[in-house]
């Protein structure tokens, strides 16, 4: 995501309305027993638990990817979010 060119084009209470509209989007993809965070800035990070199979993953991304695609109307403005997404898989 980069709030910070949606925060120059459409205002500092536009971009605070992203990050809020980004976040609820991102709970809506995962499961009670998953977390999400924003850790900074526009910097999400989600910890997926009880993964048993690599699909369980794939298919989160997918939702990810399909949730956060769609722009967003904050204050009026239409914003379109990039995309940056790393990922990292560690023993339970």
């Amino acid at each position: 995501m980069n709030s910070r060119a949606s925060t120059i084009r459409s205002g500092h209470p536009a971009g605070d309305e992203l990050l809020k509209a980004v976040a609820s989007r991102l709970q809506g993809c995962v499961r009670a027993t998953d977390f999400v965070a924003r850790l900074g800035g526009d910097e999400f990070a989600i910890v997926q638990t009880g993964i048993e199979q690599p699909c369980d993953v794939v298919e989160l991304v997918k939702r990810i990817y399909a949730a956060i695609r769609e722009p967003y109307d904050c204050l009026g403005h239409q914003i379109a979010t990039g995309r940056q997404h790393r990922y990292c898989a560690g023993p339970e």
